[in-house]
């Protein structure tokens, strides 16, 4: 006699909620991405449980309102070649995680000072089978300065982490020239913008790539900005640098 499934095994992959409106944006999973997502948010339920990694709890609503948020990275030109990233104040590994994911050629550091969150990010790293990941629990500014000389990132990510004035010095010091930064924010991104001070940009080429986007109907709209960091422009972090 066949044994009755278990409940999680009974219940609808959550990924398949969200097919039709990556396919909308052309991106595209395979069954491998597919599968490492699903299995990312059923260690995120279990978690949460535990530790506050997301105010949202169910698989549903975490692969709406997190995996699909996170997923919307794949619609950028990335730089090239894109070799290593990181990902600041990783938190639940959004969106470190699912970069590491679709991208397992992709060398992810994920950065993340506390404790129980960066448990948590071994444990998944380890659970998913991503070789491609570096847990640091460590501050930022501990990274920054292990990495003023070199070597540096091609691309830093950052979601909830922090206000621009505070994020954009910290990716100019780990970004090497010509690297990108990808900073995920909500509809209030303007104020944080107005608020950056000068020097603050001095590490950046121009002003950002501003990206928007709904991920359902009468939702609030997300926004990703993108700098480039400049080839030629002084690091405002360094010794003797402004600010």
């Amino acid at each position: 006699m066949t044994p009755p499934p278990d409940k999680h095994t009974a219940r609808a992959r959550p990924v398949t909620g969200i097919m039709e409106r990556l396919r909308s944006r052309d991106i595209r999973l395979n069954t491998a991405q597919g599968a490492a997502l699903d299995a990312f948010v059923e260690q995120l339920e279990h978690w949460n449980a535990r530790i506050n990694l997301t105010g949202a709890r169910e698989r549903e609503e975490l692969m709406e309102r997190h995996i699909l948020d996170c997923l919307m990275l794949e619609t950028l030109e990335a730089p090239e070649p894109l070799a290593d990233c990181v990902d600041l104040g990783s938190g639940g590994g959004l969106p470190g995680i699912v970069l590491a994911i679709m991208h397992p050629e992709l060398r992810v550091t994920l950065v993340e000072k506390s404790l129980k969150k960066s448990t948590f990010l071994a444990q998944v790293s380890r659970a998913l089978k991503l070789d491609n990941v570096t847990v640091l629990r460590e501050q930022v500014a501990r990274v920054m300065a292990r990495h003023r000389e070199g070597p540096r990132f091609g691309l830093v990510t950052a979601r909830a982490y922090a206000p621009l004035r505070v994020l954009l010095p910290q990716a100019g010091g780990l970004l090497r020239p010509g690297g990108r930064l990808w900073a995920m924010k909500g509809v209030r991104w303007r104020d944080e913008l107005d608020a950056v001070p000068r020097e603050a940009l001095a590490a950046f080429a121009g002003a950002p790539e501003v990206h928007e986007y709904t991920l359902a109907p009468g939702a609030q709209p997300g926004v990703i900005l993108v700098w480039r960091r400049g080839r030629g422009e002084q690091d405002p972090t360094a010794p003797g640098g402004r600010g």
